[in-house]
């Protein structure tokens, strides 16, 4: 083989090593939202989500056991006209890292379905964040974005917990009409 050939392999070689150490550390870098293939991919009917939503059983277990929060039944309220209320929504929801504080995240403001990438969700908008622990009880208002699971009725709304690639979340199931108006 001649010094050329040689060299110019070994260049060739060391190229392709940085380029598959360069594709390693990519991947790596690329993690994914684990519920994107839960989430609603077909936009739902207004009327197909209203109504009251409570955690469920994982969501239950998921805030006592890692968020350590008192037990304070959360719910969100969806109405017809419009108007969102969430009531003892853990703080982590909102919080820098998905961090337990301890706190509750309370308000009324409006709704609407709107799509998010591939998906559908609830864009909610709150004027008033007072009652939100999360914003350490600021005044003010925010809005927010709330995943929608599932492709048909009943769907449940879910709230990302921090980072989204890291796969914690909370998820709030409709109440049968009946059980939503004793609430």
């Amino acid at each position: 083989m001649l010094p050329d050939q040689t060299r110019r392999q070994r260049q060739n070689l060391r190229a392709m090593r940085a380029f598959v150490f360069l594709l390693m550390l990519s991947l790596a870098g690329c993690q994914r939202d684990p519920y994107t293939e839960v989430y609603s991919a077909t936009k739902p009917a207004t009327n197909d989500l209203v109504g009251v939503y409570t955690a469920d059983t994982n969501t239950v277990n998921l805030i006592a056991r890692e968020g350590h929060y008192t037990a304070a039944p959360p719910s969100i309220a969806l109405l017809a006209d419009g108007t969102i209320a969430i009531t003892n929504i853990p703080d982590w929801w909102l919080t820098s890292f998905g961090a337990p504080h301890g706190g509750f995240d309370s308000g009324r403001g409006t709704w609407t379905v709107q799509k998010h990438q591939q998906w559908w969700g609830l864009s909610a908008g709150f004027p008033d964040t007072t009652q939100f622990s999360s914003l350490s009880n600021r005044p003010g208002g925010m809005s927010t974005e709330m995943m929608l699971v599932g492709q048909n009725p009943p769907y449940k709304i879910h709230l990302i917990v921090g980072d989204p690639d890291d796969g914690r979340g909370m998820e709030f199931e409709r109440l049968p009409p009946e059980k939503a108006s004793t609430r």
